[in-house]
């Protein structure tokens, strides 16, 4: 039996084997992040990282909420400037 989104499910394990690849295990959830999107980035794929949530109240926008990478409301920047291997923490 055929997964649905099989090609789909392709990239998407092919980007996680590779970034834990080469940035190593026990990062930061943050380089991780980082490495999956300059993955996406370098291979042409679409990608929107950490995209404004709107809080609707009755329909109406009252406010937009940020995802914070540090889990206490801190985004965490690691080293990530030019290429997956730059995700490493220092």
């Amino acid at each position: 039996m055929a997964l649905e989104f099989e090609n789909e499910t392709r990239i998407l394990r092919g980007c996680f084997f590779d970034v834990q690849n080469e940035v190593g295990r026990g990062r930061s959830e943050e380089a991780y992040h980082h490495g999956c999107k300059l993955w996406f980035e370098e291979r042409g794929l679409p990608v929107a990282s950490k995209p404004p949530h709107p809080l609707l109240i009755r329909g109406q926008e009252a406010h937009r909420l940020f995802v914070a990478a540090a889990g206490d409301g801190r985004e965490s920047k690691p080293n990530c400037e030019g290429s997956l291997s730059e995700c490493r923490r220092r």
